[in-house]
Order: structure tokens, then sequence, then C-alpha cells
């Protein structure tokens, strides 16, 4: 297939069909996803990365995400924040959190030319520590990082100062920290006074920082997940582009739940 990074912005830009096949073997887009600029991403630098030091080749779908959430002028970052959802076992973890996490704390640094910080969290620390366990010694190994494990807590540092912890979303994630690039797992089961109240605040000095919420289908209870959902519905319908770059592949609204 045509990688979505080569594509005319114009192609990107229609709307995602339903029900239809596609003329790229393999691909199937998102059913709702904000208007995006076309052009310039760092999505393929990503993607490099993950087959150089990951050795796998992203699916169509992770590429799709990666390119549409990381446009930039001139390495200036277009979006600042996005919001991914997709069924279980579909690769969140392994083919999207991973390899951006890693990418941002090693050639991502060079790219942005500073010393990173980031902090990944989700609401069982059991899910967030899944990404440091196929990160971690592949940072410590290829990478020179250092690596601290504690109860709560796990963590990589470099001696430029790159940083990366791995917590649970709870009312103390985040506090005392600085970060680039905050990622919310399983968004929709956090709290938003974690999340808003304490994760994003910690991005408010950094130049140009970036916040990736990654789920599965919510519940009603689920309100942060839908307060930022909304607004990605908004920019939908208005054919707008925002900071918010939202990606969702579910079922159209008139189908049945037992329709397989």
């Amino acid at each position: 297939y045509l990688p979505i990074s080569d594509r005319s912005p114009a192609y990107r830009n229609e709307p995602a069909p339903i029900g239809t096949d596609m003329a790229i073997p393999d691909e199937i887009p998102p059913r709702l996803v904000t208007p995006t600029l076309g052009g310039d991403t760092l999505g393929g630098l990503v993607a490099d990365w993950a087959a150089a030091n990951l050795n796998i080749e992203l699916y169509p779908w992770q590429r799709q995400v990666l390119d549409g959430m990381l446009e930039h002028d001139d390495y200036v970052l277009r979006h600042r924040w996005a919001l991914v959802s997709t069924a279980r076992q579909n690769g969140k973890t392994s083919g999207l959190l991973v390899p951006l996490i890693g990418w941002w704390l090693t050639d991502g640094r060079r790219v942005r030319c500073r010393a990173q910080n980031v902090i990944n969290v989700a609401h069982k620390l059991s899910i967030a520590e899944d990404v440091f366990k196929q990160l971690g010694p592949l940072l410590k190994d290829r990478y020179g990082f250092k690596t601290y494990e504690s109860v709560g807590r796990k963590e990589a540092y470099h001696d430029d100062g790159t940083n990366w912890r791995v917590e649970a979303g709870n009312v103390r994630a985040g506090h005392g920290t600085s970060n680039d690039l905050v990622i919310c797992d399983e968004i929709w089961k956090l709290d938003a006074d974690v999340v808003e109240a304490g994760l994003l605040p910690t991005q408010r000095a950094k130049p140009h920082p970036f916040a990736l919420f990654v789920s599965t289908a919510g519940t009603e209870e689920s309100k942060l997940f839908i307060r930022w959902r909304e607004r990605g519905m908004q920019q939908i319908v208005k054919n707008e582009q925002g900071r918010l770059y939202m990606a969702e592949w579910s079922p159209p609204p008139n189908v049945s739940a037992t329709d397989r």
C-alpha cells in the first residue's frame, strides 16, 4: 500500500467511507477523524524507528494516526493533543505507544534539540508498565539509559537529562514533574482531575508539548473521555482543523451491537 504520509493532502481530507471496498489493500480508515492539513509529518520517522529498533512494520491504522497527530511546521507540532480510540487487541501499546515513546526519548530529543521529559500513565499501573517492559531493556542496552524500578513507579533516564516515568493514573501522577510528552492510556477509566488538573499542567513550562490519550470504548461514566471526544466531534462537524487530532475506529450508531 502507499503510506499515508506519501499521499496528497486532498485525499487525506476526504471523509472516511463506510461499508465500501477500499482501493488500498489492508487499510481501514477511522470512522471518525478530525480534518488535517496534510504536508510534513514526523510519523514516518517513528515508523522507521519501530522497524529499526523493534523489528516491526506498523499497521496502516498506526501509520495514519502517527502521520495525522505528528504533523508539523518546521518541526513545531501543529496539534497539542490527540485522542485515539480503537477496539481491544489492535496494537495500541506495541504498535503506537512503544514506538512513539521510544522515538521521542531517542531520535526525537535530537529533532527537538533538547532533553525530553516523558510520563505515561494508565488507570492500572500494570497496564502502564506493559510499555516499560517492552521498551525499558531496549533503552538501556542500545541507547545508554539507566533504569530505576520501585513499587508504584518505573523510570528510565539519560545523562543528558532526558527522563521517562511510568506511574499509575492517580491524584499523585505527574506532581513535581515538567513534561514534554504525556501519554494517558485507557482514558475511559481515568478521572478528569488526574489528567486536566494533574498531568496537563506539568506541560505549561515546556515549548510545544504534546499529550496523547488512547482508549477502548468507554461507558456513560467516562466523563473525561466523553468531553474530549465531543471536542473532536465539533471539529469534524465544522470541518475545521484544531489543536486536537482525533481518530476513532467504531461501528456507526445505527448498527446493532449483536451484528458481528
